[in-house]
């Protein structure tokens, strides 16, 4: 998995959505911890029904219905007080 192919890390700042993704693209997963646990940072997981065969299905039931292509991101969120 690489950051901005299969996952970004999303700040909000000022109202505003910013990608923060490190230059190498390489995920590490303590690089990727710091930035939920202590940058309070988003973690989007681009397409994630590449990795699920029943999102995989899902997104073929709504490409049906929509008579259109769909996708999905998913995002895991920090809570923040």
């Amino acid at each position: 998995m690489k950051y901005g192919n299969d996952i970004d890390v999303v700040k909000v700042l000022n109202n505003k959505r910013h990608t923060i993704n490190p230059v190498n693209g390489v995920i590490e997963k303590d690089l990727l911890m710091d930035f939920f646990w202590n940058q309070k940072c988003s973690i989007r997981l681009l397409k994630p029904y590449m990795f699920s065969l029943s999102l995989r299905k899902l997104i073929g039931v709504t490409n049906e219905l929509f008579q259109c292509e769909t996708g999905s991101n998913c995002y895991v969120t920090p809570y923040k007080v």
